[in-house]
């Protein structure tokens, strides 16, 4: 169709972090303490991605002394967020360092949690000329976010701007 483009972006991010630190028996860290069995250890694992897909239409035409060009968009963004972490104090031996996390004998503690977020939008945009002259234009967007309170998960914004005036409104 004459005057209309499409395009589509695609973004994707990964990172795995890992941390293992073990403190010997004969260190100052990892030293016996109160006749209690040294030796300190944790783990920590991190894993993170997000992802985000864009889609644009735009058509542009002139018709005379008219001339319009209107945008579609539709986009969605996720981001997850993984973590890990173990701790744990009193090894028998100093040779498998934090490896044999199961064999603390004393303050051991495990950690995990997770994070995730989702974003979906849409917007559209027409523009209005009349010679060259005078301009109209008429936007809207709409974003759906579970960052957004329970029951107000998507919002509505609004904006129309002749010429000499501008107004903002969201809804």
């Amino acid at each position: 169709m004459k005057g209309l483009t499409a395009r589509s972006n695609f973004g994707y991010n990964y990172r795995n972090g890992f941390t293992g630190t073990y403190y010997g028996r004969d260190t100052f860290d990892g030293r016996e303490q109160a006749g209690l069995v040294g030796g300190k250890a944790s783990v920590s694992n991190n894993q993170y991605n997000d992802y985000t897909w864009e889609n644009i239409l735009k058509y542009e035409r002139t018709f005379g002394d008219h001339r319009i060009d209107a945008t579609g968009l539709f986009s969605m963004n996720q981001t997850r967020s993984v973590n890990t972490t173990q701790n744990g104090e009193g090894f028998v031996t100093d040779d498998t360092g934090y490896f044999i996390m199961g064999n603390a004998s004393r303050n051991i503690t495990n950690v995990s949690g997770i994070s995730e977020t989702a974003m979906l939008s849409y917007m559209g945009r027409l523009n209005y000329a009349y010679k060259g002259k005078y301009l109209a234009t008429f936007t809207g967007r709409t974003d759906g976010a579970s960052v957004f309170a329970v029951n107000r998960k998507y919002a509505f914004f609004l904006q129309q701007l002749w010429p000499g005036t501008s107004a903002k409104k969201s809804l």
